[in-house]
Parts: C-alpha cells; structure tokens; sequence
C-alpha cells in the first residue's frame, strides 16, 4: 500500500475491518476507504484490480519433528495431529482423508483486530500442541518465520485433489469507479518487482501463471 500511495503521491489511512460478513459493505461502500488491499480475485463484490500475486496453502511442521511430507495423503502423517481454519479448502482434504477426528479447528470467524487464527496455529505447532497446522501461504511464511524454533512450511502443490488450494490475490475498488481501478492496474504493472521482493521477504510463497513455486 506505501509503494502504491507513493507512486499517486498521497499519504496512506487505514481503516481497519475484520474480513468477514459485511466488510465491503462497511469500508469501501461507506466509503471509509477507496482501495481494499488484498481480497480473492474472484470476488463479486467489489471491481477486482489485476491480481498482483498468487499463494497457495501449505503444511506447517517442526524442523525437529523428522516429517518430510508433501502431501496429506502421506502415510507419516496418519496419526498425526492436526490444525486446520475451520471452512477454509484444507479442511475439505482433512475430511477426505478420513482426518478430522484428530483436528483441532480455529475458527474462521473472528475479529483480526484482536485475534489471529493463523497465527495461533502456527505458535500451536511451535509449541508442540499440534503437529501439522494447514494455513494460507501468506499467513503461513510469515508466522512461522517468527517462532521460537524452526518451522517447515510446504506448499500444497503435489496434492492430487480437485479441492482448489492455490488463489489470486487482487486489490478492489468500487465498481462505478473504472478508471481508479485503471490506473491502479498501470501501477501494480510497474511495481510487481517490488511487490514481489516484499512479499518473498515476508515468507509468502508465491506461483508463476503455471503454477509453479517461484524459487528466485
């Protein structure tokens, strides 16, 4: 959003508002602000920007634990414990492979103000409470980065399911505004080296148009 306002020349406000039920309807319609800085691609909600990255969920595990897991169908991970945001597309893979018995849920839910599910999964597998937490890439590499002990965060990318794990990530705007979200897409153009070194540096794993992980 800093490099965004800098290339308009503006200052940046913030609103702050849990991404739940009412969201749009409470910040960009009320017009308490004029840009959403990330939401899925897909929503029809809002006027949709080019998507600016796209993530993937992964698999959270201790470096100590001797897991060397990709996929959830692995035989190391039958007895394991799991955590998982209730509703979000792991959970489907959970209920697939017959593992939910062993699950502990988080709610999807929650004012982000003031609790963060995706963080409390990943400091649950720091701290030995869960052995694989199944979080949003994005949430994922950043949380884990910043534990006590070492974490591995895998990308789902091997599961052979059609439960869709990987998703465009745009910023919106209103839908009568068609040349703000223009010329938003002109600077999202210019800046994507930029955004994408900020991104790597805060742990998010990132796919190219194919797909696939990208590594440099």
């Amino acid at each position: 959003m800093e490099l965004v306002a800098a290339e308009l020349g503006r200052p940046v406000r913030y609103t702050w508002w849990p991404q739940t039920l009412g969201f749009v309807r409470n910040t960009l319609r009320l017009r308490r602000c004029d840009l959403i800085a990330g939401i899925g691609t897909t929503s029809e909600l809002v006027q949709n920007t080019n998507p600016y990255y796209r993530s993937v969920y992964t698999m959270v595990y201790r470096r100590d634990s001797g897991l060397e897991a990709t996929t959830l169908s692995d035989p190391a991970l039958e007895s394991l414990r799991f955590g998982v945001i209730a509703g979000t597309p792991p959970a489907t893979l959970l209920a697939a492979y017959g593992l939910l018995g062993q699950t502990r849920p988080y709610h999807l839910t929650v004012d982000t103000r003031f609790f963060s599910p995706a963080r409390q999964a990943i400091e649950d597998v720091a701290e030995g409470e869960v052995d694989v937490a199944l979080i949003w890439g994005p949430s994922a590499g950043y949380f884990a980065r910043v534990q006590k002990v070492p974490l591995v965060v895998v990308p789902l990318l091997e599961e052979q399911t059609k439960v869709r794990l990987d998703f465009r990530v745009s910023m919106a705007v209103r839908y009568n505004e068609p040349e703000w979200k223009r010329r938003l897409n002109r600077i999202l153009v210019r800046l994507q080296p930029e955004i994408e070194k900020i991104l790597k540096e805060f742990g998010t794993p990132l796919l190219d148009a194919t797909g696939k992980l990208i590594t440099k």
